[in-house]
């Protein structure tokens, strides 16, 4: 199948290694002409395994004809991304793949098959061609208007690996949300903080902020406490050693995906959130000051 991959991070280098593995044809669509020359003339290499895929690269401003676009963009720059994922024709599907919910409303906008998804998986970027998959995982993947089910039910047919699985979602909205609090609690803290993610629940004290935090959020998105603080424990000792990605954010002096995660749930809540809400304006606050020097 041909499949139209849009933005060069982490996340789309790593789709489009697993995606062009399997014999699809592949084009990442990305803002700068750099990448897209690296992509073209040098592939998609991915670690640890070192191999090489061949894998396209194009502009993210023109889009060719393809069967399934996934759209891998950071939730900051899809707002002022719609009017361009307008012009892919009506009848090609597009994925979603974002962290938080801020997303949603715009699917309003489309007459396409909309799909929404969240990735499990953990990925760094060594360089624009370059990935490193760090965690295995799942793609949890639901379809936002339901007489759209059985194009994805096909997709996922198409796309499921066991190496690299997709998982049909019926409940997509309850998925994300809990991939929400998971991010809210982690990535917040391990940014203000500079550690690690095993650091969230195996520093006390830093445990003490992640188990109020995901009470507030828990609270806020309608979902069990105890569940959600289970989950949590369980995905920062799987994802012990890794860097999350706001701390990378935030040490390389980039926009973080604060205002998505906290800022949308805070926004979600009735109630007065203390402890997410001192989270929330810290890192803005940080971010501010990075971002200026």
């Amino acid at each position: 199948m041909r499949i139209g991959v849009i933005g060069g991070g982490a996340i789309g280098l790593l789709l489009a290694s697993y995606l062009r593995r399997q014999q699809h044809d592949i084009t990442c669509y990305v803002k700068r002409e750099e990448q897209a020359m690296e992509l073209n003339q040098h592939g998609v290499t991915l670690l640890p395994n070192g191999i090489t895929y061949k894998v396209y690269g194009s502009s993210h401003t023109t889009f060719q004809s393809e069967d399934l676009y996934i759209v891998c963009l950071k939730q900051y720059h899809l707002t002022n991304f719609i009017d361009n994922l307008k012009m892919i024709p009506s009848n090609i599907p597009i994925l979603f793949l974002q962290n938080g919910m801020g997303h949603i409303p715009l699917f309003g906008k489309f007459k396409n098959p909309i799909f929404v998804g969240v990735v499990e998986h953990g990925a760094i970027r060594h360089s624009d061609n370059t990935v490193e998959h760090t965690g295995a995982g799942k793609i949890r993947v639901g379809v936002y208007n339901e007489k759209h089910q059985p194009i994805l039910m096909r997709w996922i047919d198409i796309l499921h690996r066991s190496s690299f699985p997709f998982v049909y979602e019926q409940n997509w909205e309850r998925t994300l949300k809990e991939k929400l609090i998971v991010n809210a609690v982690i990535n917040p803290l391990t940014a203000l903080f500079q550690v690690r993610n095993g650091e969230v629940v195996s520093d006390d004290y830093i445990k003490t902020l992640a188990e109020r935090i995901c009470l507030e959020c828990s609270t806020a998105l309608h979902l069990p406490h105890g569940r959600m603080w289970e989950r949590i424990k369980e995905i920062s000792v799987l994802t012990a050693k890794n860097e999350s990605s706001m701390l990378k954010d935030i040490t390389l002096g980039r926009l973080t995906e604060i205002d998505a995660i906290l800022g949308y749930i805070i926004n979600q809540s009735q109630t007065y959130m203390p402890n997410t809400s001192f989270a929330y304006y810290a890192v803005k606050t940080i971010e501010k000051r990075r971002n200026s020097i």
